[in-house]
């Protein structure tokens, strides 16, 4: 969201709050602080956006109204979870799929269908980030579905765009490409302006996970500059673009951008992102000739410390699987040997075979 648009629309909303307080118009007042959430967001105001979610949520309980209940549920959902608190993000999304199921079936109210489209996809986040791809795969599913049958293009490339990410984490690199490939497609050729740089992020993350390094980097710094032109840029995205330039070679690359996304999530409370961004700094440092060691440990210890207690479950175990690296190009293979057993098991229950294969492989490299 540009940040002076950001800006506008939290002034007309901070107006619309106060006349609806003035009138004592309390569903309008939920529906409007609800609304508010995500500009907040997007500005950085983490605190604020929880204290105005909690009383959003608050007010959409007091008047009994199920689909409002759902929306700032959701929407206060969305500022944990890039706080960094996945369990009650995930609380939250279900509290709400609950709310909308105490519809009478049968209303044909586009707004609940639209708004159950939307929570399904956070909760597929949510389920991504925690290593639960079964299930992120079945509600991205559902969503996708949904967004068909209300036929609109930009929740058809969202959704494609969002399933594909949950196959890039998971590491079916075959799969992640087809629905990222479609998700950019559909939105350019339906012109869905305000997808086309996410998708284009999202089809670089799997060409890196594919090998297709020029690919990668080429999409991914498209979206770059598209984030950077009109002062949208996620952090994800940059440390999307620093892992495809650590792959294509360009360490110095990489490294500008971890650093700048690191910057940028601690400016914004963005606890999600800043591990993944730890993570690739510990890559860099482990990578170097000779491992810059204590660098390496140093950031994968603190990825570490923001994954561990948000059970970022797959972040944890690409920390433990580098960390096993590390050790063993420092002569530290007993150490090694210890976090790569963590890896490898963690690797194995939730089918990520994609890094399982190299975990095992640095298994017969420390034998």
């Amino acid at each position: 969201m540009v940040l002076a648009e950001t800006q506008r629309l939290l002034q007309h909303l901070r107006e619309a709050a106060r006349l609806a307080e003035r009138v004592g118009d309390r569903a309008k007042l939920a529906d409007v602080l609800a609304r508010t959430l995500a500009p907040l967001r997007a500005s950085g105001q983490h605190d604020r956006a929880v204290e105005i979610g909690e009383r959003a949520l608050a007010l959409a309980k007091e008047a009994g109204d199920a689909r409002l209940n759902a929306l700032a549920g959701m929407e206060l959902s969305s500022v944990h979870f890039v706080g960094g608190d996945t369990l009650l993000a995930e609380t939250l999304l279900t509290q709400a799929l609950l709310a909308l199921d105490s519809v009478p079936a049968g209303t044909g109210d586009p707004d609940s269908v639209w708004l159950r489209r939307r929570i399904l996809e956070n909760l597929m986040g949510v389920l991504t980030t925690t290593g639960r791809f079964q299930e992120a795969v079945w509600h991205g599913e559902r969503a996708l579905h949904m967004a068909e049958d209300l036929g609109h293009p930009a929740p058809i490339a969202w959704t494609l765009g969002r399933l594909g990410r949950v196959y890039c984490c998971r590491g079916d690199v075959n799969k992640a490409i087809d629905l990222c490939a479609r998700s950019l497609t559909f939105a350019r050729e339906r012109e869905v302006h305000n997808v086309i740089q996410w998708s284009s992020a999202s089809l670089g993350v799997a060409y890196t996970l594919g090998g297709r390094t020029t690919e990668a980097v080429a999409r991914l710094e498209e979206a770059v500059a598209a984030g950077e032109s009109t002062s949208s840029l996620d952090p994800y995205t940059l440390v999307s673009l620093g892992h495809a330039y650590l792959a294509a070679g360009r360490p110095e690359d990489a490294e500008r951008r971890a650093r700048e996304a690191l910057a940028m999530c601690r400016q914004q409370t963005r606890r999600d992102v800043e591990a993944d961004a730890l993570h690739l700094i510990g890559d860099l440092a482990a990578r170097r000739e000779p491992p810059a060691g204590e660098q390496a440990e140093d950031s994968y210890r603190q990825a570490l410390a923001l994954a561990e207690p948000r059970h970022m479950r797959p972040l944890i175990a690409h920390c433990h699987l580098g960390l096993a690296k590390l050790y063993r190009r420092t002569g530290k293979r007993d150490q090694g040997r210890d976090h790569l057993t963590t890896a490898t098991t963690m690797y194995r229950e939730m089918d990520m075979r994609f890094w399982l294969e190299q975990a095992e492989a640095e298994l017969r490299e420390l034998a």
